[in-house]
């Protein structure tokens, strides 16, 4: 992609086609556990008020981790933080099974 300001350019320079997919595949694993396990909890919540409690724990978590997705995508962020954004995708998914198998319970 060719640059015509050098404030367009991103810091640390563009990911190759395999890097970029790896991050949308993990951006869309952890979009798609949070919102199966924050409906799981608003259905389910109604028979114990715990389970809002996991659904907001579980949003409050993925803002964050998004937003670091998002400007990760753009290049404003060093490309070490992937690993802490895999972490956090990681321990997302994991606070979702738990929430989804509490709820399913």
């Amino acid at each position: 992609m060719a640059y015509t300001e050098p404030e367009a350019m991103p810091l640390f320079g563009e990911d190759s086609a395999h890097v970029r997919l790896l991050d949308i595949l993990y951006g869309v694993a952890s979009f798609i556990a949070t919102m199966t396990a924050v409906v799981i909890t608003i259905i389910r919540g109604q028979t114990k008020p715990l389970h809002y409690f996991f659904g907001a724990a579980i949003v409050a978590i993925a803002i964050p981790h998004w937003l670091l997705v998002i400007w990760f995508r753009r290049g404003d962020l060093d490309p070490r933080i992937r690993y802490i954004n895999l972490a956090m995708c990681l321990g997302l998914v994991a606070l979702s099974v738990c929430a989804i198998l509490y709820a399913t319970e």
